[in-house]
């Protein structure tokens, strides 16, 4: 037998178990190895990704719900195991179930030192104070009602840490302990919160609704070496390398022409068509389009309903633009068109309610029943400690908003709030495989402000409340609770010991936290937070703070018009959805309308309609077996985007180069 086949052999023996006496596969065990090589990984990816997103701003290792960091760390680590394997004439020294360890602990940490914690931490808590001017007269309307102890009041540390200059990056960790303390402690509260939700939707998410998670094809492909869907050796699939050739070609055509600009290039992101300006009303047509591979090859493993609502739907807002607008009522939609999609999002997760009606009702049985009751085995957390977990959060998330000075039903209800946008948005991802996802309408105060209106929020419910959502529900696209449920459901897929996946997760998370805040404040007290991503740094949070300061100094009343908006869009979705659910032949999914409002939306909404295509044209004039055969080739079209990226990002490091940017 050759060498090959005997790597193949010994791997298929480890990937399919032998069963225990109720017929279930025996569960993949955390081995000491995969946790060490998982949090080494995990610790690399959190020290670098400062340096290469917000440093040098090229293309992102964490800018997604997939990302380009972990996804490459997981084939090498791969490559050299079974390289190791080959050599010693016998098996991986990794099995699969520990690539798979390897690479969960990694996506959950992944973003946790930019878009998912700390560079929008570290500026919410700073930019109150240097960004005040006379003219913004932030000192007077917006610094009474933060605490002492809340965010740093030294000047000269908040001056550093914007202009830098700290002798070998020293940071002066006494003045920002006790404020680190208290923001941590919400982030850690909130986590656990994600761990909770994730209990409750994951029996019901991969078991009964066998929801699609596009994004783990690819993952779960270099860990099993097998096709998900075939079962055929993977890296082995001609059809696969002709795919990663296509983007591996066009973005090191495109790369080159960076270093030596008389190459030719070939502009694919962010182009327009027409290219000339449009009259009114007809401007909104002026559409934007870019290609993104990964996102194309995604958008090949949705059911068609959900690709084509994805791009369908933002062709419908730019319809109701254009009617608005020759209409001569196009302010007046501006100011209420946002509400329509909150509408949507919560209708979408009222709708998953309803569905998981009977998993939420055996759950709560089996928390006030005998304690055997739960068939929770395979789940993350048993079902007492989940339920029991999200009340125990509930409070000690209250107690701490109190604290800092909000009111109880203000806190109350961001609490309520945040479980929403946890169930929508990992539903959103998992279904859709948007790797770019968020759902910036659903910052707490975008409901709280027309429900109530301002006139009835204190000071510092305005204040803290704005704080907490800039850091933990406004940019979402490296939101943990998409990453937790990918982990569960790839370790669906490789036969885990499911509580040993929640305890590595949590292990990944915590050693993320550690590193992630060391490496960015090192970088920050070194470089000047001016030097680094103008975005996290500078126009995000001078743009945010200065809505808090508004809604602080012009008090506002109830907005009827808002709230019927808001109303609009929930009655359009279950419209949608009940169709959906009554004719066969509804091509239109919800979703897509919710994440029609997204800024991310304008930049996918081509790839998807282009991956869309793709599938109808081959189940349609091809056949079921020329889908499977060609699944291959668009994963390739994501590997080969992830890896060229990864080369250019090592080659602009290594040059010094900044600012070139491949993908996302």
């Amino acid at each position: 037998m050759s060498t090959r086949a005997v790597s193949s052999h010994h791997q298929n023996e480890r990937l399919e178990q032998s069963q225990d006496a109720d017929g279930r596969k025996r569960r993949g065990a955390l081995a000491p190895r995969a946790l060490v090589i998982g949090l080494l990984c995990a610790a690399l990816l959190c020290a670098v990704t400062p340096y290469t997103d917000v440093f040098l701003m090229g293309s992102e290792l964490v800018g997604c719900h997939f990302p380009l960091g972990a996804m490459c760390l997981l084939f090498i680590v791969a490559l050299v195991a079974r390289f190791i394997g080959r050599l010693r004439n016998g098996p991986s020294p990794l099995s699969p179930q520990d690539l798979a360890f390897v690479f969960c602990i990694m996506l959950v940490a992944a973003g946790l030192p930019t878009w998912g914690l700390m560079c929008y931490m570290l500026p919410a808590m700073t930019c109150w104070s240097y960004y005040a001017t006379p003219e913004n007269r932030w000192e007077a309307i917006y610094h009474k009602y933060l605490p002492d102890w809340f965010v740093p009041k030294d000047a000269s540390v908040i001056t550093q840490f914007y202009e830098g200059g700290a002798a070998g990056g020293r940071v002066p960790w006494d003045a920002w302990v006790g404020p680190l303390i208290l923001w941590l402690a919400f982030a850690l509260v909130l986590y656990a919160v994600m761990l909770c939700v994730a209990t409750v939707v994951r029996k019901q998410w991969i078991e009964r609704e066998h929801l699609t998670f596009p994004i783990v094809e690819l993952p779960v492909g270099i860990i099993t070496g097998r096709e998900r869907a075939s079962g055929s050796p993977l890296l082995r699939n001609w059809a696969l390398w002709i795919g990663a050739g296509i983007p591996g070609l066009v973005h090191s055509l495109n790369s080159l022409h960076v270093y030596w600009p008389h190459l030719p290039q070939w502009q694919i992101h962010q182009q327009t068509f027409p290219q000339n300006p449009l009259p009114r009303p007809w401007q909104y047509f002026r559409l934007r389009w870019s290609i993104f591979f990964s996102v194309i090859g995604f958008g090949y493993f949705l059911t068609t309903d959900v690709s084509f609502g994805l791009w369908f739907f933002y062709i419908f807002d730019r319809i109701q633009c254009t009617v608005a607008e020759a209409l001569g009522v196009y302010p007046q939609y501006k100011r209420v068109t946002e509400a329509q999609y909150i509408g949507a999002f919560l209708a979408v997760v009222g709708i998953g309610v309803w569905v998981a009606r009977g998993q939420l009702r055996a759950m709560m049985s089996a928390v006030l029943g005998p304690s055997d009751s739960a068939d929770d085995r395979d789940d993350p957390l048993p079902w007492r400690v989940a339920m029991m977990g999200l009340v125990v959060c509930c409070v000690l998330f209250v107690l701490l908003a109190m604290t800092a000075g909000v009111r109880l039903p203000i806190a109350l209800f961001v609490y309520v709030w945040f479980l929403i946008i946890c169930w929508g948005m990992a539903r959103i991802v998992s279904e859709t495989g948007l790797l770019f996802a968020k759902a910036t309408q659903m910052m707490p105060t975008k409901t709280l402000d027309p429900l109530l209106g301002t006139k009835r929020l204190t000071g510092p419910d305005v204040a803290i409340t704005y704080s907490l959502q800039y850091v933990h529900m406004y940019d979402l696209k490296s939101f943990l609770m998409p990453a937790i449920t990918h982990s569960l459901k790839i370790g669906h897929e490789t036969n885990l010991v499911t509580r040993h996946l929640t305890g590595a997760m949590v292990a990944g998370i915590l050693l993320g936290i550690g590193v992630s805040l060391y490496s960015t404040m090192r970088l920050i007290y070194a470089k000047g937070a001016l030097a680094l991503s103008p975005w996290f740094f500078q126009r995000g949070p001078s743009w945010h703070f200065g809505v808090i300061a508004t809604l602080l100094s012009n008090r506002t009343p109830t907005d009827f018009g808002r709230l019927g908006a808001l109303a609009a869009g929930a009655a359009f979705t279950l419209m949608l959805a009940l169709m959906r659910h009554r004719f066969l032949w509804w091509p239109f999914h919800p979703i897509g309308y919710v994440l029609a409002y997204s800024s991310e939306t304008r930049r996918a909404w081509f790839p998807f309609f282009v991956g869309w295509l793709c599938k109808v044209l081959i189940t349609r004039y091809g056949s079921g077996r020329a889908y499977q055969s060609l699944r291959p080739l668009f994963l390739g079209l994501v590997l080969g985007e992830y890896l060229v990226c990864a080369f250019w990002l090592i080659i602009a490091a290594a040059t010094g180069t900044f600012g070139h940017k491949i993908f996302p």
